[in-house]
């Protein structure tokens, strides 16, 4: 099985393309075992990241990290005691 073409293709790039590769720019994916620090770290550098692609070993989308949902939960467990 191939990894999957958009692996590190996930986030759209203009609205006007016709195919979603024009659609899609490269973002390096993550790993499973990446610490969440280096994922807060990347949408910190790059307001327009909408989504961090993870990917297993082989280069398979296992899913996606959703910029939004990822910093309110990051968020809520730094308020933590």
């Amino acid at each position: 099985m191939r990894p999957h073409p958009l692996a590190q293709s996930l986030v759209p790039a203009r609205a006007e393309a016709g195919t979603l590769g024009d659609l899609a720019r490269e973002v390096p994916p993550l790993h499973p075992d990446t610490r969440s620090e280096l994922a807060r770290d990347r949408f910190a550098a790059d307001e327009s990241l909408l989504v961090l692609p993870v990917v297993d070993g082989g280069g398979h989308v296992l899913g996606i990290l959703n910029r939004f949902r990822f910093l309110e939960r990051f968020g809520r467990r730094a308020e933590q005691p």
